[in-house]
């Protein structure tokens, strides 16, 4: 009973103690002890200590945290309350520290960083260039020899039940003259359960980022610390958020490279196994990302070595069954590509600087779109109105064209059976080696350039099937002249433009030449021909300058009285007098368009 009522007697004289003892009193020696050691000034409005049935519990308020003014003029860190719960009897009895809980509310973080590279946190403990209202004094640690040196002292065990951190702020800004960006990643919440500095723990967080007003990304893994080798141990780490939502148009505000990103749709999330944090930061980092929609997924895997020096890394893309139109957001784009995408791309880099990372990017790969149809365009319709500037070309094809041909142009949608392209990545240009696109009325082949600015500049050559073509040249003679070794219409052209918003125009001097010297020798060779029947003796002149050496040197031989000639040899030799008069014609008018 004596040792209960002393007992029971200390707990009122450490309640009366606690209730009337002044913490705020003693908050200047306190803040400029932390000042000292982070190199910044650290002020807290307020402080109060508590007994209760739960522990020992300490509360602060209005924590604030300079930055350094090479960075900026606004604090580092902002909370608006901190409470803490111990569990006084552990540490009375045991000599453990048993944290119950841990609650940061309303926490606002500014990470700086300078074109020159250098992040404001990263300067911790360091005091360059101390603003003189700061009131900081840092004085250097004497040297000591090894021989005398103190032994490190040994941490009491600490546990924490339950850390929380609450309606959180971090806002990021990069002054990257090439490529500024200011994020502000919002609402955050993690969650910290049986913290320990010396057995691995369970985390998750929350936040939102980018989003129309909820929380969209969610973090959790395991973690472990090891305090001798000041290391950070991360495993499992899951990175996951839903695409659709992503508020795209904040993305695109951050820089003027994003303007023209498409808006992608699905799950994304990031797989990282080992993630190894040091004091001298991080020397290798292996993930993988996902993009997962439906039954399809596109995976990129890397690796990085070298992050302490210069960044040097790989990295692997492979798209699985992945359906364009329900991984691109294409309602507000001028056309819609729909099409399975298989293909693989390899590559790799180096550094993490913007313009640096963008310069040495490389590599190369190829793709295949199956089952593809591209929506709002016709591919066909384009290329013929394309070539309507031809004088009455235009009228001519309306009029006289094919039902089946008239058919293909009324849909505004073109069906391929074929598309696949190969790809190679450098210098921030992307090159289309080979692009083969097919249908049941044409075939394209294309090869040109695409940048990081989606600027786009490519070769075209199209064909028209046998078919359509021969319908076409039908209604339209003028065209025959484009007609290649297999009777397709061959029509070269380029693709221009910024992507989404590319133009195709065809060459329109290689088209008009080949129809001008189709048309004009098969007009002017009618009229020749006409002159000539009407004038036998020149007629047989032009043919004895211009015609076939050997046709002549044959008739030399044949005796000029013979009469065995038939009548087929005689077509032979009219046949022979007019092919001078065309080959002629033909020669000196694709002369004259050359």
């Amino acid at each position: 009973m004596g040792i209960v009522v002393v007992f029971f007697l200390i707990l009122i004289v450490l309640f009366i103690f606690l209730k009337f003892f002044n913490v705020d009193k003693y908050l200047p020696q306190i803040t400029q002890q932390i000042s000292q050691s982070l190199g910044r000034v650290v002020n807290i409005d307020h402080a109060n200590l508590g007994l209760g049935f739960n522990g020992l519990s300490l509360d602060l308020k209005k924590i604030s945290m300079s930055d350094n003014s090479h960075f900026s003029t606004t604090h580092l860190l902002e909370v608006e309350k901190v409470h803490l719960g111990l569990d006084w009897v552990a540490l009375v009895l045991q000599r453990e520290i048993h944290v119950i809980d841990v609650i940061v509310d309303s926490a606002h973080v500014s990470i700086v960083r300078l074109a020159d590279g250098q992040i404001n946190v990263q300067t911790l403990g360091q005091l360059s260039n101390p603003d003189a209202n700061s009131k900081i004094t840092l004085t250097q640690a004497p040297v000591t020899s090894s021989a005398n040196t103190t032994p490190a002292m040994v941490l009491p065990v600490i546990s924490v039940k339950s850390l929380l951190l609450e309606h959180a702020q971090i806002s990021f800004e990069d002054r990257n003259p090439q490529m500024p960006m200011h994020i502000l990643v919002e609402d955050i919440k993690a969650q910290i359960n049986n913290f320990s500095l010396t057995q691995p723990f369970d985390f998750n967080v929350g936040f939102n980022v980018f989003s129309k007003g909820t929380k969209n990304i969610d973090i959790n893994g395991h973690c472990r610390l090891d305090l001798n080798k000041t290391n950070v141990n991360i495993s499992d780490l899951n990175i996951k958020t839903d695409l659709s939502q992503l508020d795209w148009s904040k993305i695109k505000a951050i820089s003027p490279a994003l303007e023209n990103l498409p808006v992608i749709k699905g799950i994304f999330s990031i797989e990282i196994p080992q993630l190894n944090l040091s004091s001298k930061g991080m020397d290798a980092l292996s993930f993988k990302v996902f993009l997962k929609q439906n039954l399809g997924e596109i995976v990129l895997s890397s690796e990085t070595h070298g992050l302490l020096t210069i960044p040097v890394y790989s990295f692997q893309l492979q798209s699985k069954d992945i359906k364009v139109d329900e991984v691109v957001d294409e309602d507000n784009w001028p056309i819609v590509l729909k099409g399975t995408l298989v293909g693989q791309f390899s590559g790799s880099g180096e550094s993490f600087s913007s313009t640096q990372m963008l310069n040495n990017l490389k590599g190369q790969g190829e793709f295949n779109l199956n089952d593809a149809k591209i929506e709002k365009l016709n591919i066909l319709k384009i290329i013929l109105d394309k070539i309507n500037f031809i004088p009455g070309l235009g009228n001519i094809l309306q009029g006289a064209l094919p039902a089946a041909i008239k058919d293909k142009l009324d849909t505004d949608t073109t069906v391929l059976n074929k598309a696949h392209t190969k790809l190679k990545m450098e210098n921030q240009i992307i090159s289309v080696d080979d692009t083969q696109i097919e249908s049941n009325v044409f075939s394209i082949t294309a090869q040109g350039t695409v940048g990081f600015d989606l600027a786009t500049n490519m070769d075209v050559k199209t064909y028209l099937a046998s078919d359509v073509s021969s319908a076409l040249v039908k209604s339209a003679k003028p065209l025959q002249g484009l007609l290649d070794d297999q009777n397709r219409l061959y029509i070269p052209g380029k693709v221009s433009g910024k992507i989404p918003s590319i133009a195709y125009q065809p060459q329109i001097d290689y088209i008009t030449k080949k129809v001008a010297t189709s048309e004009g020798a098969e007009q002017i060779n009618k009229q020749l021909q006409k002159v000539l029947d009407k004038n036998p003796a020149v007629k047989s002149i032009f043919n004895a300058v211009f015609g076939d050496k050997k046709s002549q040197d044959g008739s030399d031989n044949a005796s000029t009285d013979s009469s065995t000639s038939s009548s087929t040899s005689t077509d032979n030799q009219n046949q022979t007098q007019e092919e001078p008069s065309k080959k002629l014609i033909n020669n000196v008018l694709k002369g004259i368009f050359r």
